[in-house]
């Protein structure tokens, strides 16, 4: 497993689920948005059933009608409608899927952790990679990846592995701020797949060397 997690970092065409109309939504239209002021370098394909067009790109019904499948897929929905997103990724082929969305096993409630487990559950059954949910996910300035944190970054030797995406996000800004590069870092969150020895051990195995921090369960 640890040794497929590169598209996470390198993606060329990348999928975000649940993108609002709203300017001024957190989520998928910021993680847009952010994408592309970075310049990423890539192709970014919005997904929502309602719109024609989100900041000037052709917005999709689904992932299935894209002309590619994507090499990750960011999912910024509401927790209940994420299972039928993550069997749908299992129907077209598409492993690597960042979960931003809240509301699973770290709400404390039945439902939450349920939820989760069910994610988990179709995981294994259609080999997803999954980092989340109730994360930021990953980032990396070298292939324009960076929805969140210094935009656009700055390469560097740094590396970070955190559960909490707020830390992570601040810490690469202030190691930004101080001419300190990052080549990866990633937001694990809840862990319901991929945990951060998977991350720490990939990062070992791509030379990315610096300061490795971790803060999830370990």
């Amino acid at each position: 497993m640890r040794s497929h997690l590169e598209p996470f970092f390198k993606p060329r065409h990348i999928a975000i689920v649940g993108v609002s109309q709203s300017m001024s939504s957190f989520g998928g239209i910021s993680f847009l948005r952010k994408l592309q002021e970075a310049g990423f370098p890539g192709t970014l394909y919005p997904i929502n059933p309602k719109a024609t067009e989100i900041r000037g790109l052709r917005a999709y019904p689904n992932l299935s009608s894209l002309p590619v499948v994507a090499d990750l897929a960011m999912v910024c929905l509401a927790a209940a409608n994420v299972p039928a997103v993550l069997e749908e990724c299992g129907r077209i082929g598409l492993r690597h899927i960042h979960i931003l969305t809240s509301g699973f096993k770290e709400t404390g409630t039945e439902e939450g952790s349920q939820l989760e487990e069910r994610i988990a559950r179709i995981a294994k059954e259609k080999g997803l990679l999954i980092i989340g949910p109730n994360s930021m996910g990953p980032y990396c300035p070298a292939s324009g990846l960076t929805p969140w944190g210094a935009i656009p970054g700055e390469p560097g030797p740094l590396g970070v592995i955190s559960q909490s995406g707020g830390f992570t996000q601040r810490l690469t800004e202030y190691a930004y701020s101080l001419g300190i590069g990052t080549d990866k870092a990633v937001s694990v969150g809840n862990e319901a797949v991929l945990d951060s020895l998977d991350f720490l051990e990939f990062m070992v195995r791509t030379k990315t060397y610096g300061l490795l921090l971790c803060t999830s369960r370990v």
